[in-house]
């Protein structure tokens, strides 16, 4: 009898060792270590790269990206396309307690486990979050401060172990500002408001990256008109770790100048992306952002885009693809994060893959074609594809006055041409335009005749295109 307890009570301790090291081996490849030290804002930017919107209204009893139910299988779909990261559009207002204004634990918990899921596989997160809901967006009343106050703390409390690839940004909605008028007046408002959260979130997390983006109304104080950097930031912007989001919605165009794409040449519709934005205003092209970026070290990073495809549909197919190849390409040459196109946009949730039309698939190709991730030459090998290993690259000296070296490979004979760009996207020099033989080649660039500045470099062959920035210090 003896020697059969004996038995038994070994073998449950075996059950139970067993069990254990089960336990723990799942929770160590879950809830990975971070790094010794958080991303810098640069690094988070490069993780991000070209990333995904995902809208996240979380209900009390349905956790979805707004018609897209979560799942690992969509962070793993994303991740094929090039989609290195992500910002989770978080509205809470349906899980807050109405006279607590505490979170519900179960989609807290669950928000936590997604980004979780996001960083075990490299993904940059960034938490964009409004709690505000109907009525209560219309003024800023002192129970709407409270409920956008408290919560914004339970946040960066739950999260404050999460900083070694996540970010946060509070923003505010349109109709919450809509009563300010006045520029300067909204202004003021959005610096004592990005005082008051910046305080609290560095009380959690001294060394986590914090991203500013005002929204609807809220534009009209352009970001930066704005106080950088705000109280509990270090004045170096590398330091403080926080970025700045500028407009970058549908495009960055005039839209309803889109809408009659015949009447324009594709060099028009380049030039409004780099200077003027979404609302036709210079301060938000792309050129702005980057030189904004220049003066201040400040990273930047699109908000996100879409193809009109999506939205209107006022373009044709061919006409969205062009202009998102190029955006892609401007993006990534001048080192621009995007959370990119939506989630539900692309994923088909009945069928666990995505949507399958003609237009969805020439789109997902080029995303993939923009993987910051991958480099160019090992993300495809398809035969029709031979030009992905051409290469171009900026020999000697870098930064330069005025004279550099650039050296260009061709693995086959072929018409290449190389030009020079400034920031605002306007072409300065053409140095080649011919057919050229196999091998590595080298020409010089001399930039007398140019401002100092940032540059770059554009080689192109048949499908091929590559960018190299180069920085002119006289």
């Amino acid at each position: 009898m003896k020697r059969i307890l004996k038995f038994k009570f070994s073998f449950i301790l075996k059950i139970i060792f067993i069990a254990v090291l089960y336990f723990s081996q799942f929770n160590s490849a879950v809830m990975a270590d971070p790094p010794d030290k958080p991303l810098r804002p640069q690094e988070w930017v490069e993780k991000m790269g070209n990333g995904n919107w995902m809208i996240f209204n979380i209900e009390p009893d349905d956790f979805t990206f707004a018609d897209v139910k979560y799942s690992p299988q969509i962070l793993d779909t994303l991740l094929s396309i090039g989609q290195t990261g992500g910002r989770l559009h978080f509205r809470p207002r349906a899980i807050l307690d109405s006279s607590t204004f505490t979170y519900d634990t179960a989609a807290v918990n669950f928000l936590s486990k997604m980004i979780d899921d996001m960083m075990e596989r490299s993904m940059a997160v960034c938490l964009q979050y409004n709690p505000l809901w109907g009525e209560e967006e219309k003024d800023m009343t002192s129970q709407a401060k409270a409920i956008y106050f408290s919560t914004w703390e339970q946040l960066c409390s739950a999260f404050k172990d999460k900083s070694h690839l996540f970010a946060m940004s509070p923003v505010i909605e349109t109709h919450v500002w809509q009563n300010l008028g006045d520029k300067d007046v909204m202004r003021d408002s959005l610096n004592w408001l990005y005082d008051s959260l910046t305080v609290i979130f560095r009380k959690y997390n001294p060394t986590r990256i914090i991203s500013y983006k005002p929204w609807g109304a809220a534009k009209k104080a352009e970001l930066y008109t704005l106080a950088f950097p705000f109280k509990g930031n270090h004045a170096d912007p590398d330091s403080g770790y926080y970025v700045g989001s500028f407009s970058g919605s549908y495009g960055m165009g005039n839209w309803e100048d889109y809408g009659i794409w015949q009447n324009y040449t594709l060099d028009q519709l380049l030039e409004q992306m780099m200077h003027a934005g979404k609302l036709d205003k210079p301060d938000f092209g792309i050129a702005y952002a980057v030189r904004w970026r220049e003066q201040t070290g400040i990273q930047i990073w699109i908000d996100h885009w879409e193809p009109d495809y999506w939205k209107d549909a006022e373009w044709t197919d061919e006409q969205n693809l062009v202009y998102t190849d190029y955006l892609l390409d401007t993006l990534k040459a001048l080192g621009i994060a995007s959370s990119g196109p939506q989630t539900r946009r692309l994923w088909d949730n009945d069928n666990n893959r995505l949507f399958n039309d003609d237009f969805t698939r020439k789109f997902i190709e080029i995303l993939k074609e923009h993987d910051w991730r991958v480099p160019v030459s090992l993300k495809n090998n398809n035969s029709n594809r031979q030009l992905l290993h051409f290469s171009l690259k900026q020999k000697y000296p870098n930064p330069f006055n005025p004279l550099t070296t650039i050296e260009y490979y061709l693995p086959k004979s072929a018409h290449i041409k190389i030009s020079v760009y400034n920031v605002l996207g306007e072409k300065v020099n053409v140095l080649l335009n011919k057919r050229d033989t196999a091998g590595y080649h080298t020409i010089k660039f001399n930039a007398g005749g140019l401002a100092s500045g940032v540059y770059l470099c554009k080689l192109e062959a048949g499908e091929f295109v590559s960018f190299r920035k180069m920085i002119l210090m006289k």
